[in-house]
Parts: structure tokens; sequence; C-alpha cells
């Protein structure tokens, strides 16, 4: 999806630092988060019927006394057993065996795009096969995509040639934004805030009016807008909770 010579630019420390807090999850307004809720990722590394090594997101290294004399058990088990959302168990060459495939199938013409999709299909082959179980298996039964379909899909969403668009505004300000433009390699340009603010001036306080000096100001800038997502950006987190 990222073309080869993709340039990535306009983005102070505190704009990356905001953009990235988008993807923290918040709980719902006056809904206390559950003190007894699982957290954390447990991950168990085992090899000819023995286990290895056991690692707690949040716990650290974890003592093997507590596991090994049932060994083997399912991921599921594992994670209830340290209270955990998510547990992987892996075999001691799964992921020796995941970068052989890799290699063998990448070719020197293989864009961004199919390198991600044949790493996916190396996993998921190794997870049949059994080296790799992850827990909760949500996506177990979705196959992965081609990268025609990931093309076209592209295609119908952000034509070559042309920008997609987030903007959050706060008040009279622009809080943060990210821009990417659409080359026919992949996304060859990728535009923060920080390049955005001088070209817009002085903002009325009402996004409403707003977003159509940033659509502008991108637009001069990148290319025309095939896809623009504008908002307040309390409103968009409050769209954002962790059910």
């Amino acid at each position: 999806m990222l073309a080869p010579d993709v340039r990535f630019e306009g983005f102070t420390h505190q704009d990356w630092t905001r953009f990235l807090a988008l993807f923290e999850p918040l709980r719902p307004e006056g809904r206390p988060r559950d003190p007894n809720r699982p957290q954390g990722l447990v991950v168990a590394l085992h090899g000819e019927g023995k286990l290895l090594k056991l690692l707690h997101s949040k716990a650290g290294r974890l003592r093997l006394d507590d596991v090994a004399p049932d060994w083997p058990i399912s991921s599921a088990e594992l994670a209830r057993r340290h209270d955990a959302s998510w547990a992987i168990k892996l075999e001691a060459r799964a992921l020796d065996q995941v970068m052989e495939t890799l290699g063998l199938r990448l070719r020197r013409q293989d864009d961004h795009t199919t390198q991600w999709l044949l790493f996916l299909s190396a996993l998921r082959e190794q997870s049949e096969r059994g080296g790799i179980e992850l827990w909760p298996a949500r996506l177990s039964g979705v196959p992965v995509p081609t990268k025609a379909m990931i093309d076209t899909t592209l295609d119908q969403v952000c034509p070559p040639g042309q920008t997609m668009l987030l903007g959050l505004f706060d008040r009279q300000s622009l809080w943060t934004a990210i821009a990417l433009r659409r080359g026919y390699e992949g996304f060859d340009h990728i535009l923060g805030p920080d390049e955005m603010r001088d070209r817009l001036g002085l903002l009325s306080g009402d996004f409403r009016r707003d977003h159509r000096h940033l659509a502008r100001a991108v637009s001069d800038q990148l290319g025309p807008l095939s896809l623009g997502c504008f908002a307040e950006y309390e409103t968009f987190r409050k769209l954002e909770v962790d059910p």
C-alpha cells in the first residue's frame, strides 16, 4: 500500500502523539472499567512437548511451574489462568519456519502489499499446522485477501492521483490531521497537520466552515480529495469507546 519512495512529513512530536492517541480505546462515559476484566497478552513458547518460556505483557516473565505440570493446555485456558485478554502459543521454530516460507516466495519485484500478504499467508499456514495458536481466534475464518482485491477496493475509495484526509478540530485550531495521497505504486505522500496550519490562517471555531479551508489547502498541495472526514475532536473521541 505504500510506495517505495513514500514521503512522510508535517508531524511534530505533539502532532504524532495526538494522532496515535486516537487509537487508544475509551469506555463509555459513566461506566467504570471492570477491575476484574482480563488484560494483556500471555505468550507461551514450547517445543518437543515441553513448555520453554512464559511471558505476560504486563507482568513480564512468569513461572513455568504454574503451567508446566498440566502442559499442553489450550491458549484459551492459558489466558484464563493468567487473567489475559489474549494468548499465543508458539512452537520453538514456528516463526523461523514462517520466515523461511516468506523467503522462498518473495520476489525482488514484489511491492509492500504483496510482501505483507505473503507474510500473512505464511502465518496462516503455520497456524493451520498448529505451530501458532491464537486466542481469541476472531479472524480464523477470514481468508487472506489477494492483492487484486485490495487494489480494487482502494481504486473505489481513493483512485491513483487522489487523496484521503482526516481532519479534527478543537475550537479555533486544527487539533490533528493526516492526508494520504495515492500514486500508481501506492501511497506516496503522507502529510501531517504541521504542514497544513500555515495554509489555513485564522479559523472561525466552527469546523463546519473551517473544514472547507482545510480541504482546499490539502487539495492544492496533494491533489483532489476522494474521501474526507472532518469533526470536532471531542465528538470524534466520544464515538470511540471500549465495549
